[in-house]
């Protein structure tokens, strides 16, 4: 992660050292849960970034009793004491870790603006959807989101995102990679014909095929917000194009859709999504399977 700015590294540093010493050093396993800590102060306090790594890893070397002791000193004297944040990254969560994901979100609600979520793991995916989708919907801040691995190939746990996204106030979500063929996808339309702040969406690569995209296509004829569409590699053949077809017609908001890495975008299609832009009336660019720009307008 990178360093942040807008981080009171100074007042970290004061709080961190002023908990240090009140730790009775005694007591072998105290020594080994803040080891790390005094570790990064030897030299000096570089970024808030560094004690959140340092938090992370003591994962795989500690109890439960030990982590619990470490989230609740990480939330309660660190999280809480930040600013505005631009970027956090939260990769490869293990079971044991999702619960602090909840308190982790909680604490930097209405800060962090752009936020990347991978490698959940399989037994608490279910769990983190629920945690996700209460994040967005009471979250001003968040303009980014990039979602891989997630679980938001089950049905119950794309709702549950999909019911957080209805009210998110996000201008950007990544979802390629993920799997959610035509049921999630037919989910994934209910929430975003209901948002009104999505301008970009990525999602490429998830086996929709022209059932899936019949469902997006219907959401977009709803959706007034949405101006760049990314369906790259997504089997979507002539009938997915008919119903993108249908969609454009209606909706005038739209200026790009990237459809690259899909062999079955055809010459056909191609026309078709012509003629649909003639009648539509508003000019719109297409990246095509070799991601070429052609603009098209009326």
């Amino acid at each position: 992660m990178e360093e942040h700015p807008d981080l009171d590294h100074a007042a970290t540093k004061r709080i961190i050292e002023n908990i240090l010493k009140s730790v009775d050093l005694s007591d072998q396993a105290t020594r080994k849960i803040f080891k790390p800590f005094f570790v990064l102060f030897k030299d000096s306090f570089k970024t808030d970034d560094e004690i959140l790594k340092t938090w992370m890893s003591l994962y795989t070397e500690n109890s439960d009793d030990e982590l619990d002791v470490i989230r609740k000193f990480w939330i309660k004297h660190i999280a809480q004491g930040w600013g505005k944040i631009e970027k956090l990254e939260i990769i490869d969560i293990k079971p044991c870790f999702v619960n602090d994901i909840k308190l982790i979100l909680e604490t930097v609600k209405d800060k962090v603006q752009v936020l990347t979520i991978k490698q959940i793991h399989y037994l608490e995916q279910n769990k983190f959807s629920k945690i996700l989708g209460d994040f967005l919907k009471n979250n001003d801040a968040l303009a980014e989101l990039t979602l891989h691995n997630v679980g938001l190939d089950l049905p119950v746990n794309m709702q549950n995102f999909a019911n957080g996204l209805k009210h998110a106030k996000l201008k950007t979500l990544n979802i390629p990679h993920n799997n959610l063929r035509e049921t999630c996808a037919k989910i994934l339309a209910e929430g975003l014909r209901k948002n009104k702040s999505v301008e970009t969406l990525d999602i490429s690569n998830n086996s929709l095929g022209h059932e899936g995209l019949a469902h997006l296509a219907d959401a977009l004829k709803k959706n007034n917000t949405l101006v760049s569409l990314d369906i790259s590699g997504n089997y979507l053949q002539t009938k997915g194009f008919e119903h993108l077809a249908a969609a454009l017609i209606i909706n005038k908001a739209l200026k790009k859709i990237f459809i690259c890495d899909d062999w079955t975008f055809k010459p056909s299609d191609r026309k078709l999504l012509l003629q649909a832009i003639k009648e539509r009336g508003v000019a719109l660019e297409i990246f095509d399977m070799r991601n070429t720009k052609i603009t098209i307008r009326p």
